[in-house]
């Protein structure tokens, strides 16, 4: 993806602030489990996190007692992110990109970014994060893919010729491969040869979603390549689906979730 139209996507988040904060589903509560494990974090350790967005990663680290620095380019993000954690003073959030924003050096425990660092230069992000975390402490990085499974591939497959007609481009949402805001992901080697970073700890969660047809064309709307069509092009697309939905589907379909998390240590 050109440079310019990464940043055009990168910043249609802000616009929809709300409809991103109800749309997304979350991540399992088994990966936060983990991250906590695997990290070593002590109680009450301070966390930097990337990208929060709505704060759908924040609340649960906050529950548990963590102190948290969130840094979010998009300040209608970070205003919805204020009043979801407003019941927790130990988390904060500072408006601005994490390339430029002031960070303190060898001060947090654990590091983590939800579906947001594919969006940073990895070569000033990953340097960055190694600079602000202490020694022999750890950045934590997952995402959410959208495969095809047999939960959804008879919908997926019905779904196929609405893509054909309106947005062909974006037919991969049918046959299981990653077109949406997640489709760039740093790998364990990227993480391993940046020389920051011991070994990769990786881990993969499969667990499903159901939605409803408004929640559904809400959730594909929540991402990019949705926010970027044009915006009649955009309504009879997610219509023809939401109607698919209704009509074929009893009003109700279930997506397949796989949640890939990786984890390295500072050198």
């Amino acid at each position: 993806m050109e440079q310019q139209e990464r940043n055009r996507r990168k910043q249609t988040f802000d616009a929809i602030a709300t409809l991103y904060d109800g749309a997304r589903p979350g991540y399992p509560d088994e990966l936060f489990d983990d991250v906590v494990a695997l990290s070593g974090i002590p109680a009450g350790g301070r966390i930097l996190e990337i990208g929060p967005g709505t704060g759908h990663a924040t609340l649960p680290f906050a529950q548990r007692g963590y102190r948290i620095d969130a840094i979010e380019l998009g300040s209608e993000l970070a205003a919805v992110w204020q009043r979801n954690l407003a019941a927790y003073p130990n988390a904060s959030i500072t408006v601005g990109s994490f390339e430029a924003v002031d960070l303190p050096d060898s001060s947090y425990d654990l590091a983590i970014a939800a579906s947001s660092f594919h969006w940073i230069d990895p070569d000033v992000g990953l340097s960055r994060v190694a600079a602000a975390l202490k020694k022999d402490r750890a950045v934590a990085l997952w995402w959410n893919r959208r495969p095809m499974s047999n939960v959804d591939r008879a919908f997926l497959e019905a779904c196929a010729p609405i893509y054909e007609r309106y947005a062909p481009h974006l037919a991969t949402e049918t046959n299981g491969a990653e077109s949406g805001d997640g489709a760039r992901r740093p790998s364990s080697a990227l993480l391993e040869e940046s020389g920051l970073f011991g070994a990769v700890t990786e881990r993969q969660y499969a667990w499903e979603h159901r939605f409803d047809a408004d929640g559904y064309t809400r959730y594909l709307s929540s991402f990019s390549p949705y926010q970027v069509l044009e915006p009649d092009v955009r309504s009879k697309l997610l219509d023809a689906i939401h109607d698919l939905i209704d009509t074929q589907f009893d009003g109700r379909v279930t997506r397949a979730i796989v949640t890939l998390l990786y984890m390295a240590r500072t050198r």
